[in-house]
Protein backbone atom coordinates (compact mmCIF):
# COMPACT_ATOMS: atom_id res chain seq x y z
CA UNK A 1 0.00 0.00 0.00
CA UNK A 2 2.91 1.90 1.21
CA UNK A 3 4.12 1.78 -2.63
CA UNK A 4 1.14 3.43 -4.22
CA UNK A 5 0.87 6.05 -2.02
CA UNK A 6 1.48 9.61 -3.72
CA UNK A 7 4.81 10.62 -1.44
CA UNK A 8 5.08 14.47 -1.03
CA UNK A 9 6.21 16.20 2.10
CA UNK A 10 2.33 16.75 2.94
CA UNK A 11 1.95 12.96 2.45
CA UNK A 12 5.29 11.92 4.78
CA UNK A 13 4.14 14.78 7.20
CA UNK A 14 0.70 13.18 7.54
CA UNK A 15 2.16 9.80 7.87
CA UNK A 16 4.73 10.82 10.67
CA UNK A 17 1.74 12.64 12.88
CA UNK A 18 -0.26 9.32 12.21
CA UNK A 19 2.36 7.25 13.46
CA UNK A 20 2.68 9.24 16.05
CA UNK A 21 -0.52 9.48 17.06
CA UNK A 22 -1.42 6.17 17.07
CA UNK A 23 0.54 5.57 20.80
CA UNK A 24 -2.82 7.21 22.11
CA UNK A 25 -4.57 3.57 21.09
CA UNK A 26 -1.44 1.64 20.88
CA UNK A 27 -1.92 -0.33 24.41
CA UNK A 28 -5.62 -1.34 23.80
CA UNK A 29 -4.76 -2.44 20.43
CA UNK A 30 -1.85 -4.46 21.81
CA UNK A 31 -4.10 -6.45 24.38
CA UNK A 32 -7.16 -7.32 22.04
CA UNK A 33 -4.22 -8.61 19.35
CA UNK A 34 -2.13 -10.42 22.53
CA UNK A 35 -5.76 -11.89 23.06
CA UNK A 36 -6.67 -12.88 20.20
CA UNK A 37 -3.14 -14.45 19.67
CA UNK A 38 -1.83 -15.96 23.35
CA UNK A 39 1.30 -16.52 21.99
CA UNK A 40 2.09 -12.83 22.22
CA UNK A 41 0.71 -12.64 25.80
CA UNK A 42 4.45 -12.34 26.99
CA UNK A 43 5.08 -9.38 24.84
CA UNK A 44 2.41 -7.12 26.40
CA UNK A 45 2.85 -8.08 29.54
CA UNK A 46 6.72 -7.44 29.88
CA UNK A 47 7.69 -4.11 30.07
CA UNK A 48 10.85 -3.43 28.02
CA UNK A 49 13.62 -1.55 29.35
CA UNK A 50 15.32 -0.61 26.54
CA UNK A 51 17.55 2.60 28.25
CA UNK A 52 16.78 4.68 25.37
CA UNK A 53 18.83 3.17 22.92
CA UNK A 54 15.30 2.63 20.57
CA UNK A 55 15.14 6.00 21.19
CA UNK A 56 18.16 7.11 20.31
CA UNK A 57 18.29 4.81 16.76
CA UNK A 58 14.52 6.22 16.18
CA UNK A 59 15.65 9.66 16.53
CA UNK A 60 18.64 9.22 14.45
CA UNK A 61 17.05 7.73 11.65
CA UNK A 62 13.90 10.28 11.68
CA UNK A 63 16.48 13.12 11.44
CA UNK A 64 18.62 11.85 8.80
CA UNK A 65 14.81 11.20 6.64
CA UNK A 66 13.46 14.25 7.46
CA UNK A 67 16.39 15.80 6.48
CA UNK A 68 16.59 14.27 2.93
CA UNK A 69 12.96 14.75 2.65
CA UNK A 70 12.98 18.55 3.26
CA UNK A 71 16.67 19.75 2.02
CA UNK A 72 16.18 17.60 -1.33
CA UNK A 73 14.46 16.47 -3.94
CA UNK A 74 14.79 12.54 -3.09
CA UNK A 75 10.55 12.35 -2.93
CA UNK A 76 11.24 12.31 -6.80
CA UNK A 77 12.48 9.02 -7.38
CA UNK A 78 10.08 6.28 -6.76
CA UNK A 79 11.91 3.86 -4.91
CA UNK A 80 13.92 6.07 -3.07
CA UNK A 81 10.88 7.51 -1.84
CA UNK A 82 9.64 4.36 -0.87
CA UNK A 83 12.83 3.38 1.47
CA UNK A 84 12.54 6.62 3.16
CA UNK A 85 8.44 6.31 4.10
CA UNK A 86 9.53 2.54 5.61
CA UNK A 87 12.51 3.83 7.54
CA UNK A 88 10.29 7.05 8.96
CA UNK A 89 7.39 4.44 9.86
CA UNK A 90 10.43 1.97 11.36
CA UNK A 91 12.01 5.34 12.97
CA UNK A 92 8.36 6.38 14.38
CA UNK A 93 7.97 2.79 16.14
CA UNK A 94 11.08 3.06 17.92
CA UNK A 95 10.37 6.08 19.16
CA UNK A 96 6.55 5.54 20.05
CA UNK A 97 7.40 1.97 21.29
CA UNK A 98 10.40 2.06 23.01
CA UNK A 99 9.05 -0.01 26.01
CA UNK A 100 7.22 -2.62 23.77
CA UNK A 101 9.39 -5.14 22.99
CA UNK A 102 6.16 -6.06 20.22
CA UNK A 103 6.24 -2.34 18.90
CA UNK A 104 10.14 -2.55 18.58
CA UNK A 105 9.59 -5.80 16.83
CA UNK A 106 7.47 -4.19 13.71
CA UNK A 107 9.50 -1.55 13.69
CA UNK A 108 12.21 -3.64 13.17
CA UNK A 109 10.32 -4.52 10.02
CA UNK A 110 10.26 -1.21 8.77
CA UNK A 111 13.55 0.27 9.95
CA UNK A 112 15.06 -2.47 7.96
CA UNK A 113 14.47 -0.63 4.69
CA UNK A 114 16.78 1.88 6.26
CA UNK A 115 20.18 0.05 5.17
CA UNK A 116 19.03 1.63 1.90
CA UNK A 117 17.64 4.88 2.83
CA UNK A 118 20.40 6.19 5.05
CA UNK A 119 22.94 5.78 1.90
CA UNK A 120 20.27 7.27 -0.35
CA UNK A 121 19.84 10.43 1.86
CA UNK A 122 23.87 11.03 1.99
CA UNK A 123 24.04 10.81 -1.19
CA UNK A 124 21.12 13.39 -2.31
CA UNK A 125 22.17 15.76 0.96
CA UNK A 126 25.38 15.33 -0.49
CA UNK A 127 23.80 16.51 -4.08
CA UNK A 128 23.40 20.07 -3.21
CA UNK A 129 26.66 20.90 -2.76
CA UNK A 130 29.44 21.71 -5.07
CA UNK A 131 32.04 19.83 -2.81
CA UNK A 132 29.85 16.90 -3.31
CA UNK A 133 32.39 14.43 -2.29
CA UNK A 134 33.85 16.62 0.57
CA UNK A 135 29.78 16.35 2.18
CA UNK A 136 29.81 12.97 1.10
CA UNK A 137 32.52 12.38 3.25
CA UNK A 138 31.44 14.09 6.38
CA UNK A 139 27.90 12.49 6.29
CA UNK A 140 29.40 9.46 6.17
CA UNK A 141 31.40 9.97 9.13
CA UNK A 142 28.89 11.38 11.18
CA UNK A 143 26.50 8.61 10.41
CA UNK A 144 29.77 6.15 11.39
CA UNK A 145 30.45 7.51 14.50
CA UNK A 146 26.65 8.03 15.71
CA UNK A 147 25.70 4.41 14.74
CA UNK A 148 29.19 3.31 16.67
CA UNK A 149 27.98 5.56 19.65
CA UNK A 150 24.00 3.88 19.58
CA UNK A 151 26.33 0.40 19.52
CA UNK A 152 29.04 1.30 22.12
CA UNK A 153 25.58 2.86 24.67
CA UNK A 154 23.93 -0.30 23.86
CA UNK A 155 26.38 -2.93 24.66
CA UNK A 156 27.94 -1.17 27.91
CA UNK A 157 24.78 -0.44 29.11
CA UNK A 158 23.51 -4.02 28.54
CA UNK A 159 20.07 -2.70 26.82
CA UNK A 160 20.23 -6.04 24.54
CA UNK A 161 20.19 -8.37 27.62
CA UNK A 162 23.36 -10.02 25.71
CA UNK A 163 25.02 -10.95 29.23
CA UNK A 164 27.71 -12.77 28.38
CA UNK A 165 28.91 -9.65 26.13
CA UNK A 166 30.50 -6.52 27.86
CA UNK A 167 33.62 -4.56 26.53
CA UNK A 168 36.53 -3.36 28.58
CA UNK A 169 37.00 0.07 29.76
CA UNK A 170 39.63 1.73 27.49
Amino acid sequence: MIWYIKKSKLTFSLMIIVAALSNLFLNSLLSNFSQLFDHYQMYTDAVLISGGGTLLLGIFLLVMVCSAIFLTDILHDKSAAFTIFMTAIGAVLYIVGSKSQLIIRMADYFAIYSIIAVPQAVIAMGRRFRNQRLVDLVLTTIVIFVGLAIFYYKLMNNLGEIIPYSLNSI
